[in-house]
Order: C-alpha cells, then structure tokens, then sequence
C-alpha cells in the first residue's frame, strides 16, 4: 500500500470542496474558488515534485484542476463586473487614495485576514474562524494561521495513520481467516482419506463375502453330484442282480 502525502490529501480534500461549490453556483462562489484554485495550484506544484506518486495520478490531478481552471475563467468572462482576485470584501472600505503607510498597513492585515478566513472555510473549519480580528498584528496573525494549519496537518496524519491501522487490522483478518481455510482443507482431506479406506475396506469384505458364497456353492454342488452319483450305481446294481 503506497503511502499519500500530506500535500495529495489536501488536495483531495479542496477538489471535493471545489466540486461541491461548483455544484451549488460557480457565480455566487467564485471568490471561493479562485482562494481554491490558487491553493490547489501550489500543492500541485509540489506533488510534481513528488517522485513517489504514479505519474497516471499525477496526470488525471492536472486535468482536474484544468477543468476547474477553466469553468473559473468562463464565469468570470460571463460576469460583469470581472471578479479580481486581490479585491477586499465589499464590507472593507479601503480607497485608493489611501496612500500613507498605515493605510497600506490595515489594507494588508485586512486582507491577510480575509484570506485566513476564507482559507479556513474552504477546508471546513470552524465558523468561529471568521470572526478574526483585522487589527491584529501580522506577526499575530501569521502565528495563528500557523498553529491551524499545524492542527490541520495533525488531523491529516491522523486520517492517515488510522488508514494504515485500518489495513493492518484487515490484513491480519485476512490471514487468520487463510490460516482457517487451510486448517479446514487439512481436516476435509484427512476425512476423504478416511472414507476412501473404509470404502476399499466394505469392498474387499463383499468380495470375499460373494468369494465364500460361491465355494459353498461349488462344495454343495460336488456333494450333490456324488450323492446322485451313488443312487444312479445302486440303481443299476439291482437291476443287474
């Protein structure tokens, strides 16, 4: 059983997530899956990389994220206006006259926080994820995500260890359950072994049974011939005489 990166795990788990939202409305989540297909895209910079996963893996991972690449590119032309990826919400009020640097400051813990939350959706977690501060120091905010994406990787490891503890468990099931198997094939053999003696023993018994029958037969035979015998030569005798 070849072992599955951490990496290829999320990626699995964001191209689930991507099939589901492309499912419920491309257009009402397409910044989503723009967040998505950006993440998607790194990992799968990283599992070529990656010399221990089968290249036909590697090949139908590729066409996926083509696909979802290009539903994302066609919602996009049909949209108006073009969605941009480094677009804030529209609940951030940032304008673009802000050009000092406390402004460009907020914008980008703003924005980092965004990207937190949506990161955190996207991979399930929990709704109180969206609730981050933006006035949160970076340094704050980088250490947070850290430790998530920490705890996530645990999680991940954690699936995959139960995966192996799952097959060890099956697999020692399996060999006790040959080990049964070939117990019962001895004992079935040993049985046919048995009946076929018994059965070559009833065999030579009724040969020798229908052996016995017949020399009796033959014995009465010769006393019945020399019994006839002996009347016949008496009978004579008396008529001679």
């Amino acid at each position: 059983m070849g072992t599955i990166t951490a990496d290829e795990v999320n990626f699995q788990h964001l191209l689930g997530r991507t099939e589901r939202l492309c499912a419920e409305s491309i257009s009402f989540n397409i910044i989503k899956l723009n967040a998505a297909l950006e993440e998607m895209e790194e990992l799968y910079d990283r599992l070529q990389k990656n010399r221990n996963i089968d290249s036909e893996v590697l090949k139908h991972y590729g066409e996926d994220l083509q696909t979802l690449r290009l539903q994302i590119e066609a919602e996009q032309k049909r949209s108006a206006p073009i969605i941009d990826e480094q677009d804030l919400p529209a609940d951030s009020e940032i304008t673009t006259e802000d050009s000092t640097e406390n402004s460009v400051l907020m914008k980008a813990k703003k924005k980092a926080a965004y990207q937190a939350n949506l990161r955190m959706q996207l991979f399930d977690g929990p709704e109180r994820s969206s609730s981050l501060d933006p006035n949160l120091d970076m340094e704050q905010i980088a250490r947070r995500e850290a430790e998530k994406q920490e705890n996530l990787m645990d999680e991940l490891f954690g699936m995959v260890r139960l995966m192996k503890q799952t097959y060890s468990t099956a697999s020692s099931v399996i060999k006790e359950d040959n080990a049964t198997l070939s117990r019962l094939q001895k004992a079935t053999n040993s049985h046919k072994g048995s009946l076929l003696r018994e059965s070559k023993r009833l065999e030579e018994r009724a040969y020798r049974s229908w052996c016995d029958c017949l020399y009796i037969i033959g014995i009465c035979a010769v006393i019945m011939s020399f019994i006839a015998m002996v009347i016949v030569m008496r009978f004579f005798t008396k008529k001679s005489s």
